[in-house]
């Protein structure tokens, strides 16, 4: 394409950066991914690397960051969302059964069973840690492993911390 065609697109590209930069709120990460984003009228006017060099090059495209740089920053959004306080956990479902029986079996929720676990394994580090289970602390990881060996998955037996098949 001839120099003239290159200047006659990049006036084009200018001329929707200065709509843009007169728009207001409008900061210079929204103004820069509508000029330059993909699919936009960058990639639309200068389609080929030639095209964009030669763009680069030419006074049209400094005005146009010069105005994007003259843009507001965007607002900064708290660096840490507020916690809903529930999240999910995926097990497999021998597990999940497992525990599900163990809380019908003590008379509670499946989570309020995964809370007293919980609490007894955050009293187990005020305590001391292995002395506290001597004298009868119970200890969350124990506590499902026990239920663990009661019931493997289908065909399996439980045994230390993997599940082997049934021989």
């Amino acid at each position: 394409m001839s120099k003239q065609s290159i200047k006659a697109r990049a006036h084009e590209l200018l001329t929707l950066a200065r709509k843009l930069a007169d728009s207001p709120g409008l900061t210079w990460v929204e103004a820069n991914n509508a000029v330059y984003g993909p699919g936009g009228p960058m990639a639309r006017l200068f389609p080929s690397a030639t095209d964009r060099t030669a763009f680069a090059k030419t006074k049209e495209s400094r005005e146009i960051d010069e105005r994007i740089d003259g843009l507001p920053e965007p607002p900064i959004g708290p660096e840490r969302r507020e916690n809903s306080g529930k999240f999910n956990v995926r097990l497999p479902r021998s597990l999940h059964a497992a525990l599900a029986n163990e809380a019908d079996a003590e008379g509670v929720s499946l989570n309020q069973l995964v809370k007293q676990w919980r609490k007894s394994a955050r009293l187990l580090k005020v305590r001391g840690g292995k002395a506290a289970r001597r004298r009868g602390a119970p200890r969350c990881r124990t506590r499902i492993q026990a239920v663990c060996r009661r019931r493997g998955p289908r065909g399996t037996v439980a045994s230390g911390h993997a599940w082997r098949q049934r021989g």
